[in-house]
């Protein structure tokens, strides 16, 4: 009886961290969307779907150089392929490691390509 009690204790406290989460990305989600459309609508910009909006590097390079003041260095304005939108976004990134006093760890092109949202976020 005991087992059953702290297995179901430990699956409620599962699903309630799950649930914590889940709420938690929604929440981060919306506030970093909205803080972004704030700069990408003096460029008649806006993300409507951060995991697609920012894959092919466009939108997030606009919100670099509108953030920094600064053009940041040629990119693909219309890329098609893949390669094309890694590009982009490797550039982007480039770009914020410089800028940052904290660097960045464990994000690449792939992972805002892929839509990974909690390294985006």
């Amino acid at each position: 009886i005991m087992t059953d009690y702290r297995s179901q204790v430990a699956d409620s406290v599962m699903a309630k961290t799950k649930d914590t989460s889940q709420v938690w990305i929604q929440i981060q989600r919306r506030t970093f969307t909205r803080w972004c459309n704030t700069f990408l609508v003096e460029r008649m910009m806006k993300i409507e779907t951060l995991e697609k909006d920012f894959a092919d590097g466009i939108l997030l390079i606009n919100l670099l150089e509108q953030i920094s003041n600064k053009k940041l260095p040629r990119h693909n304005k219309k890329p098609k392929i893949r390669a094309q939108k890694l590009e982009n976004l490797a550039i982007a990134l480039k770009f914020l490691k410089g800028e940052l006093t904290t660097p960045l760890v464990g994000i690449g092109p792939e992972d805002i390509n892929g839509g990974n949202l909690k390294l985006i976020l």
